[in-house]
């Protein structure tokens, strides 16, 4: 699993290009370009771990902004 958590800092969100060969390798980002950016308004936050003897469970918390939400566990 590989975590990419930059979305503090100053400015605006870099636009994500969808044409990318290698937007497959995301499986969520947290960008300006988005399917239905109606529906959409990215979020400053940060990426909570929970770590376990058995488990591992990532959650992003927003701070400030929108609405996105991305999480996962690996057993």
């Amino acid at each position: 699993m590989f975590v990419i958590a930059g979305t503090f800092g100053d400015g605006g969100f870099t636009p994500i290009d969808t044409a990318d060969s290698e937007i497959g390798y995301f499986a969520a980002w947290n960008g300006s370009d988005v399917a239905n950016p109606s529906s959409f308004t990215p979020a400053r936050g940060l990426v909570k771990y929970m770590v376990t003897a058995d488990r591992i469970e990532a959650t992003f918390v927003p701070t400030s902004g929108g609405n996105y939400a991305d999480s996962f566990v690996i057993q």
